[in-house]
């Protein structure tokens, strides 16, 4: 369940519970605020891809000795990407590139030098259009399809990354990005270097980078010397600082092109196939062999092996979002019913009714309270569970094949 999701739920909740206690004028006052603070909220996971508000995106390594990542969206450039290349390959980095799918088609020879180089290559669309945004269903998922078939006529590889144009997201970019295998990368670094002079780009990025970052940059926004020279500087600005450059399948631990990785031979079995391929002899039942070829063929098992799921996240410190948000979520349990029962306490040893009425609105206020602890935490929340749940996925096939390799499983799909 993504956040989108999450929040719309959290706030109908609380706008029924607004419409159900609630009389007159505050009703459609309380209905209100909690409409407009949904609605700044959906704003911002359309503007911020960290957000992760309609699809989780991968912005930042997290791990110990994680790196850095330069990428370069919009290419490529026919003026600015031989010398890019070059600079890159005269200081050993090795970057990811998100071309536009209309530039990939017209100028292949680039995208070939691009991936020669050893460079990652992603998809960011076709056009990068101003409307993308707001395309949905099939209309979205032919603008993706066209890229990739660019990226794949130039490079004979189709891409498993992709990036969202602008950073912008919707709540139609799940649904598709799963159809076509394809994993949403951000960035943790990004200084609107399009309209900026060289120098302030370098000053920006070198104060802001730090351990896991994702450098953002674009193609062909400045002369292509100049251009080569800013990421020179940069490239040396970040290593004096102490930090190592590192390629994006490294950081996120998931292969760049689609068929690259384990698990991508296994196939989504229906029940009648998966029985029929089970009769094989092995050390397991018919039934627990049957039993773990289609569960290791659903989506949701095809993701626990490929990424081969295990439960190292669990011992990382939670972060600090998620721990204010636990924090906040207990301490509305103090101002739920405990208060109500103060108050009226209160209320009947001083002969006061009035106090009567610190009950209902501290109880109204833990309300509030629970809702930004869980707005804060939910993310994590989830990502713990989804992570729990595909580990608990893959163990279990795992146990009822008596596989141990997602290669062992593929060869039964096959």
């Amino acid at each position: 369940m993504s956040l989108f999701q999450t929040a719309t739920i959290l706030f109908a909740l609380a706008g029924l519970s607004a419409w159900l206690s609630l009389e007159g004028d505050i009703r459609w006052v309380g209905i209100g605020l909690l409409l407009g603070l949904y609605l700044i909220l959906f704003s911002l996971g359309i503007c911020m891809v960290k957000l992760g508000f309609f699809v989780r995106s991968f912005c930042r390594g997290r791990q110990l000795g994680a790196g850095v990542v330069l990428s370069f969206d919009d290419g490529p450039d026919p003026m600015g990407t031989t010398g890019l290349l070059e600079a890159l390959s005269q200081h050993g980095v090795r970057a990811a590139f998100f071309p536009i799918g209309m530039k990939a088609e017209a100028y292949p020879d680039l995208l070939r030098q691009i991936d020669q180089a050893g460079h990652v290559i992603g998809n960011h669309t076709y056009r990068h259009a101003w409307f993308t945004n707001l395309l949905v269903g099939k209309s979205l998922e032919r603008e993706m399809i066209k890229a990739q078939k660019a990226v794949e006529a130039a490079i004979g590889k189709t891409p498993a990354f992709f990036r969202p144009p602008a950073g912008l997201t919707s709540p139609h970019y799940p649904s598709v990005l799963r159809r076509l295998t394809l994993a949403s990368v951000g960035w943790d670094v990004r200084v609107f270097d399009t309209g900026k002079k060289a120098e302030n780009v370098v000053e920006r990025i070198l104060n802001k980078v730090r351990e896991g970052s994702i450098i953002l940059l674009h193609e062909g926004c400045r002369d292509p010397v100049i251009f080569k020279e800013m990421v020179v500087s940069i490239v040396k600005g970040i290593r004096s600082q102490g930090f190592t450059f590192t390629g994006l399948e490294e950081m996120t631990g998931l292969a760049a092109y689609q068929g690259a990785s384990e698990g991508e031979t296994l196939s989504r079995l229906s029940l009648v196939t998966a029985w029929r391929r089970s009769s094989q002899k092995g050390e397991k039942s018919r039934f627990r062999r049957f039993s773990g070829m289609w569960l290791a063929s659903t989506a949701a098992g095809r993701r626990a092996i490929r990424e081969k799921t295990d439960l190292k996240v669990f011992k990382e410190r939670p972060s600090t979002r998620f721990l204010i948000g636990v924090g906040l979520i207990l301490i509305s349990y103090v101002f739920g019913w405990p208060m109500v029962g103060l108050f009226s306490v209160l209320a009947a040893y001083f002969q006061r009714p009035g106090l009567l009425i610190g009950g209902p609105l501290s109880y109204g206020f833990s309300h509030l309270v629970f809702l930004a602890g869980m707005l804060l935490a939910g993310r994590d929340s989830i990502r713990y569970v989804e992570v729990f749940s595909l580990w608990s996925l893959r163990t279990l096939v795992e146990r009822l094949t008596g596989r141990h390799s997602a290669e062992g499983l593929g060869a039964d799909s096959a």
